[in-house]
């Protein structure tokens, strides 16, 4: 019996070609989904921070556009008081 078991060990410790051709393909082809996926995040990614530089500057010309309207309010005031 234990003859049987052995006589059939090289068998069981090494996949057939075709199975291990069908792992590699499977492993293969995985890389390509992880990739492209990661080529996905990437380009969020890169919209995030274009948006995020977008924000920045509208925000900045908005506290200029305040600043500037502030000044404007307070001469209208002063010229509203000579009245």
């Amino acid at each position: 019996m234990a003859l049987a078991r052995s006589a059939n060990w090289p068998n069981k410790a090494v996949s057939p070609p075709k199975e291990t051709s069908a792992r590699i393909a499977e492993v293969a082809a995985s890389c390509e989904e992880q990739s492209a996926q990661t080529a996905e995040v990437m380009r969020a990614a890169q919209n995030i921070a274009a948006i995020t530089q977008e924000t920045s500057a509208s925000t900045e010309e908005t506290s200029i556009a305040v600043v500037d309207l502030a000044k404007m309010a307070e001469n209208l005031n002063q010229l509203v008081t000579k009245f």
